[in-house]
């Protein structure tokens, strides 16, 4: 059986070809991909050159990558419950027409998930991870800045828990548009000073910007990549006096104010309760022998609408 595979050859360039998978193991599935979503930083960044960023160590080129896959599992071990069989499942898994797993490595789908829905699990479980560090108030001022996949989500998961008044800043007039429709205030003309920003653009220019937005006490959660440019930022003038709080959140790990209390059985839980908000966005769907030709715009352009690999 044939399996086709992304694979990343070198610094901008981007192919399709086979990739042979072993033996399915006594306790593995085999899942057939639906789709998968391209990560519009992680992986712009990765097709850069930049595979320090990468989760896993990436040794070498040719290599192979991506971890939003949807798929269904159609052939079992010979230890798995045969009832799984069917059933549509997330993982974090490379772009690839088939892949092997064990049954801990999926997220098993509700039926009120679609499968584009799903194809951002992962975002939206950084999201989750982002409002937990953040901790916000009842009340509080919030801003977002920058509404990628992560922007949205971390706005709809906000909204869902009873903040309205959340402001959007996003110098894309696609996405700025699609927040307006959402009901979100966007690029308000005369900024008020936050409680809590969450910085999501991916630009280090922005992180400057939200210091200045930031009342008295204000907390700014950081989940923008900056990679190895790193950001310059001003710490000058009322920094210090106005006693501000830079938060850094990642998805790997969680704070200590609540890892007693949440493990990811439970953050995947919430997660699964959040994706249901995700509205239908414009997709760019591309076949998987067009993917090279979608990575190439990526390469070159910003604020591309999210692309989705259609295998099945």
């Amino acid at each position: 059986m044939e399996n086709l595979a992304i694979w990343f050859q070198q610094s901008g360039q981007v192919t399709l070809a086979p990739y042979a998978l072993p033996t399915l193991r006594a306790d593995q599935v085999q899942v057939a991909t639906t789709l998968s979503a391209i990560s519009m930083g992680t992986e712009k960044l990765l097709l850069s050159g930049k595979t320090e960023i990468a989760h896993e160590e990436i040794h070498s080129w040719p290599f192979r990558y991506g971890y939003q896959n949807v798929g269904t599992i159609f052939a079992i071990g010979s230890d798995v419950n045969a009832s799984l069989l069917g059933r549509r499942v997330f993982s974090l898994k490379p772009h690839q027409q088939y892949y092997h797993a064990t049954t801990d490595e999926l997220w098993f789908l509700p039926a009120d998930v679609s499968d584009e829905q799903a194809a951002y699990s992962a975002n939206m479980e950084t999201a989750v991870t982002f409002v937990l560090d953040a901790a916000p108030l009842i009340g509080e001022r919030i801003a977002i800045h920058g509404f990628g996949i992560l922007g949205l989500c971390t706005a709809l998961i906000l909204r869902q828990s009873g903040y309205n008044d959340i402001h959007i800043f996003e110098p894309s007039s696609a996405r700025a548009h699609m927040a307006q429709e959402l009901g979100f205030i966007v690029n308000p003309s005369s900024p008020i000073s936050y409680d809590l920003q969450f910085e999501l653009s991916g630009q280090q220019e922005t992180l400057s910007k939200a210091i200045e937005l930031a009342c008295f006490a204000g907390r700014l959660v950081i989940g923008s990549w900056y990679a190895e440019e790193g950001a310059v930022v001003k710490f000058g003038g009322n920094f210090h006096k106005r006693r501000l709080t830079l938060i850094s959140s990642q998805v790997s790990t969680f704070g200590a104010n609540y890892s007693l209390r949440y493990d990811r059985k439970r953050r995947r839980e919430l997660t699964m309760c959040y994706l249901p908000l995700l509205p239908n966005i414009p997709y760019q769907r591309v076949q998987p022998s067009e993917a090279p030709q979608a990575y190439a715009r990526l390469l070159k352009e910003n604020n591309l609408s999210p692309i989705l690999i259609q295998w099945s």
